[in-house]
């Protein structure tokens, strides 16, 4: 990444952030009155975190893997009703690697990535039970395919519904459970090439299942059609402004391709749809500067429930088989809101 890049991000982040604390003092000073007679709002979130893999702190030269990714969060949200807590917002997520490895995933060294554009409607608190400290929210949200993969995957639409339970059984502590499920719509259930993005032919037959279209070629991967989530967290706040979070989340994904058992298949193969599973485990601990702007750092770790070789369960808090895997990850983010 070149010195232009570098500035190019910071520049952008700079000015993303400087209407932060500006509009935070004068929605405090001049905005407080207006907002308790109009039942309408708005506001956002800007979020720049910083991530290392943990292949970056293995001191053999040959079996350490350098990785460190900058990402920028750029939320604005509209309030619809204060009185019912209906919420829309949009979301852009861009990602900027920074120290690329020999196993990283990326197209090309020091890859600029943005994610697919959300617009999400959000229905807080629906459910208030003050009496035990239970609430209860649901949203909804549209995926739009302006990231590489999803084109790739010639996603047209991506669509997410959720439900959310929150609990708070003391002053200091909360526990939250999220349960949401997520439809890809497909122009195709591979994912498809296009030959005019290389130099050469790509390997395809004539009138083969393989060549979809004039010009696109698939490459037999299946995308996932749906996938099915479930999260829980628990927070604690302690010393006024200090706050941590250990969550953990199963993700099981399903895709389009669908596997019949035949004379070729293995004794161990079982017949049925292509699917995924993955796990991510979080510890953060965080800080409150001002009502406005916050800090974390924390850790998380992507990867398979189970081993390998499918005999054990791995920890979810920790890498404890591969750490040059850089399936584990820590972050300092930086957060303001407006």
């Amino acid at each position: 990444m070149n010195a232009r890049q570098i500035l190019s991000l910071f520049c952008l982040s700079a000015l993303l952030w400087m209407p932060l604390t500006v509009l935070a003092e004068e929605e405090t000073t001049t905005a407080t009155a207006e907002s308790e007679e109009r039942d309408w709002g708005y506001g956002g979130l800007v979020l720049l975190s910083n991530s290392v893999g943990r292949g970056t702190f293995i001191g053999d030269e040959f079996n350490a893997r350098p990785s460190w990714n900058m990402l920028l969060s750029v939320r604005p949200k509209f309030t619809i009703s204060k009185k019912h807590n209906l919420i829309m917002q949009l979301r852009f997520d861009m990602n900027q690697t920074l120290v690329d490895n020999a196993d990283t995933t990326a197209a090309v060294p020091n890859e600029f990535l943005l994610y697919d554009i959300r617009l999400g409607l959000y229905y807080n608190n629906f459910v208030d039970l003050k009496d035990v400290g239970l609430k209860l929210s649901a949203w909804g949200e549209f995926f739009f395919p302006t990231s590489k993969l999803s084109q790739l995957q010639t996603k047209i639409l991506g669509l997410r519904l959720g439900l959310k339970t929150s609990y708070k059984p003391l002053d200091w502590m909360s526990i939250t459970f999220s349960s949401y499920a997520t439809k890809n719509f497909n122009r195709y259930t591979n994912y498809v090439l296009d030959e005019d993005d290389f130099s050469i032919p790509l390997v395809a037959r004539a009138g083969g299942a393989e060549s979809v279209e004039s010009g696109l070629v698939a490459n037999g991967l299946a995308p996932s059609e749906w996938f099915v989530t479930n999260a829980i967290s628990v927070g604690f706040t302690f010393l006024e402004k200090f706050n941590a979070t250990v969550g953990w989340t199963m993700l099981n994904a399903f895709s389009y391709a669908d596997h019949p058992i035949d004379e070729l298949s293995s004794p161990h193969a079982v017949a049925g749809r292509g699917r995924a599973d993955l796990m991510y485990g979080t510890i953060e601990v965080g800080y409150g500067i001002t009502d406005n702007v916050s800090v974390s750092l924390g850790s998380t770790v992507e990867q398979s429930p189970k081993t390998a070789d499918n005999q054990s369960f791995r920890f979810p808090f920790w890498d404890t088989t591969n750490g040059a895997a850089n399936r584990q990850s820590f972050y300092l983010d930086v957060a303001g809101s407006f």
